[in-house]
């Protein structure tokens, strides 16, 4: 009976351990997670300043940089640079949408992709790509609007309607 209560006692003293140990790792993991988001979201506000100016380019259409070759240059340029912004804009929405589980870092991920994709295509083909500039630049100004929006709700606190509409702008690109 006393073995009993010695082994009774001891399975409860290893289990308090084991427990401990176990909401002692959680809770650092917990910290390291939020540690991990917070780096991530500071991440996105350079990326999408970047991007909000992707309104330039329909300015930039509207006063015939496709046609001018040094305009042209400077076009071609910007679109690299959007190219880029966008790309790195998707990988960190994918890795926070990996850590949170929360749908408006996809949205944001999916819409990032969309524009990547297109503004790529245009970098790869141009200069022969100039009529998909034309034709999407109405469509610039709203994607940059719209990132405008998410842009100046900071450290991640946008919501998930404003990544719907942003990503059901990039998927009109064409």
């Amino acid at each position: 009976m006393v073995l009993m209560k010695h082994v009774t006692s001891l399975i409860l003293v290893l289990l308090l351990i084991v427990s401990g140990s176990l909401g002692y790792a959680y809770h650092q993991k917990s910290v390291e997670s939020e540690k991990a988001k917070n780096g991530l979201i500071s991440a996105l506000t350079p990326t999408l300043h970047c991007l909000e100016e992707i309104t330039l380019l329909k300015s930039m259409i509207e006063h015939n940089a496709t046609r001018d070759p040094l305009q042209s240059q400077v076009l071609y340029e910007k679109v690299r640079r959007f190219n880029y912004c966008a790309w790195v804009l998707a990988d960190i929405a994918g890795d926070l949408y990996q850590l949170t589980k929360d749908e408006k870092y996809w949205n944001l991920h999916s819409a990032a992709s969309n524009l990547e994709v297109f503004l790529n295509h245009v970098n790869v083909h141009y200069p022969y790509a100039k009529d998909d500039l034309e034709r999407n630049a109405d469509l610039f100004e709203e994607i940059g609007e719209s990132i405008s929006e998410i842009y100046k709700s900071r450290r991640g606190n946008f919501t998930n309607a404003q990544t719907e509409r942003l990503l059901n702008l990039t998927e009109g690109l064409s």
